[in-house]
């Protein structure tokens, strides 16, 4: 939101709350994007270890953060988990990748972009944050499964 859409809302003395964003002066709910990016992280951080003991085991993790063009809470949620990775999972700054599909259709732009970057990557494991609206979600390739497939 942007003061031109705010004082429009306002002019007729109507209360604005937001939701998952921020604004001067204004109420807010949700969770702030920081924390859901960390969330994502710790959610899947025992797992990940396991499986990096285990049947991951040599392979190089990656961490692959889906954003969207002009998306500020997006990148600001990918970061953070980009943060907690490091942390948690001991990946390196070479190791996290900010992933922006091109146009403006969320759903093929950004499968096409995230089959662009397992093509590049063969033989790593790939963890992957998308964030879009509110949610984050989390997919995990093994190397030599097919694009696409989760394990």
């Amino acid at each position: 939101m942007n003061s031109a859409v705010y004082n429009q809302i306002t002019k007729d003395g109507a209360k604005v709350v937001m939701i998952d964003g921020t604004f001067p002066d204004v109420p807010r709910c949700g969770v702030p994007d920081e924390q859901v990016g960390q969330l994502a992280i710790k959610q899947l951080g025992e797992p990940a270890k396991a499986k990096i003991a285990g049947d991951w085991k040599g392979k190089k993790l990656l961490i692959a953060g889906m954003t969207a063009p002009n998306c500020g809470p997006c990148d600001a949620r990918v970061k953070a988990a980009f943060a907690q990775a490091k942390a948690d999972l001991g990946v390196g700054d070479g190791d996290t990748f900010m992933l922006t599909p091109a146009g403006q259709d969320p759903t093929s732009a950004s499968q096409s972009t995230f089959a662009d970057f397992l093509t590049a990557h063969p033989d790593n494991v790939v963890l992957r944050c998308s964030t879009g609206s509110s949610v984050t979600r989390w997919r995990t390739r093994r190397a030599g499964s097919p694009a696409g497939a989760a394990s």
